[in-house]
Formats: structure tokens, C-alpha cells, sequence
């Protein structure tokens, strides 16, 4: 039986669920490995953070990765992972010389415009078409997303199924609080910034003034 994200997948794009595949075998595949691009088995040790892979029927985007060891030889691999179809969490655990399905992906580059009805609308940088795509691909990140920003789609068969922000982008702070935070020596105040996400501050940061802020923790880097 096929599994719900091989039938979602199928869907979508309008395989052929019996008989003669679009592979060229009476084999019925998963959707993602019809493309030039087939999935790719690799080591556990190989798999990083950002990563899309099929773990038992399901294809999982891997949030983390750990490594674990425990004397010569036994070295583990821990896997964070999220259902791409249900956005379930999930967790492995694998020998980092254990192979795994990786599947390759396709990114594009394209511009953020703006939000609406929980979509975030973007244009591509090459055709400057506009795309829709689930807010809920961004993540936790989705707050941090600024007019004009950058971000990368990760494209199967041209099904998005993760969506990137850069590691730090730069923000103008809308306010500042006036009164500290009592926190650990240095001090810190809490800022908003344009896009209304807040972020603890050095003292010294004004209103109007733009910062460097991480995105993936949310902190405060530099002065732009």
C-alpha cells in the first residue's frame, strides 16, 4: 500500500498510482524519486540540519542533528525530524554508518512581498512571478520575515516543502523600552522592531537605529 505522503505527493502532481510508472518499471515509486534528481543513500553521519529525507515511508525535514558516542565504535546519530505531510515531530536514532535515503532538492531564490490569509506571497527572482506559499513552511522563523528579504525554497517535482530564511538579517527598531530588563551583567532592554518581533538590546540601542539579529535564536548581534 502506498503510504499518505507517497498519495498526497502522487496528487499533486498527477503520477500514475498503477501500472506502468513514469520510471520505467511496473514498480510503483515514490513521487520524489520520478525526477532526474533521485533520492541518494548516504551515511548517517552524512545527514545535516536542512535536509530532506524518506524514513519509513515518510518524508521528514531534519531540524537537528546530534551525534552521540559511546566507546570506539559505537557512535550514534540523533535525528530531529518533521513530517513534511502531517508537520509532526519526530525523533530517530541511528549508527552514524547506517544508510539513509536523502532526498535531493531543488532551491530557488526568491523575494518576499508580503503576508496574506496564512500564505506568504514571494517573487521569483528569475521570472518575477509571484508564488504563494504555507506560512507554516517558515517555521518558527515566519515573524522574522521583513519586505524585500530573501529566502530559499526547497523544491521537489515543483512541490515547496521547506521554505529559508538567512541566518541574520538586519532590522530597523521601531521602539525601545526605557526601563532594564534585570537580567544577567550586561544589562539588556527590550526593543520592537519593524516587523513588530522583539528582542532583548544593549542599552546603548536606540530608536531607529538598525541591528544585525540572528534569526534561527532570535537574539541581537551587532549594530548595522
Amino acid at each position: 500500500l502506498l503510504t499518505r505522503a507517497a498519495i498526497f505527493l502522487q496528487r499533486a502532481r498527477r503520477l500514475p498510482v498503477h501500472g506502468l510508472n513514469t520510471c520505467g518499471s511496473t514498480r510503483t515509486p515514490l513521487p520524489w524519486q520520478c525526477t532526474v534528481n533521485r533520492e541518494v543513500s548516504v551515511q548517517g553521519s552524512e545527514i545535516r540540519a536542512g535536509n530532506v529525507i524518506e524514513r519509513k515511508g515518510r518524508l521528514c525535514a531534519v531540524t537537528k542533528m546530534s551525534q552521540t558516542g559511546y566507546g570506539r565504535g559505537s557512535t550514534f546519530i540523533v535525528l530531529e525530524l518533521k513530517d513534511l505531510l502531517s508537520g509532526a515531530k519526530l525523533q530517530e536514532r541511528l549508527r552514524s554508518a547506517e544508510s539513509v535515503e536523502r532526498v535531493p532538492l531543488e532551491e530557488r531564490r526568491v523575494q518576499y512581498l508580503y503576508k496574506a490569509a496564512g500564505a506568504v506571497v514571494c517573487m521569483d527572482n528569475d521570472s518575477f512571478d509571484q508564488l504563494e506559499v504555507p506560512e507554516s513552511l517558515f517555521g518558527d522563523s515566519a515573524p522574522f520575515l521583513a519586505e524585500g528579504m530573501e529566502v530559499t525554497l526547497s523544491v521537489v517535482n515543483d512541490k515547496v516543502l521547506l521554505a529559508r530564511l538567512p541566518a541574520a538579517a538586519v532590522y530597523t527598531v521601531a521602539d525601545t523600552d526605557t526601563v532594564r530588563k534585570s537580567t544577567a551583567v550586561p544589562q539588556y532592554k527590550v526593543a520592537v522592531l519593524e516587523n513588530g518581533v522583539q528582542v532583548d538590546v544593549p542599552p546603548f540601542i536606540a530608536k531607529g537605529e538598525k541591528i544585525r539579529v540572528s534569526i534561527p535564536h532570535g537574539e541581537y548581534l551587532e549594530r548595522a
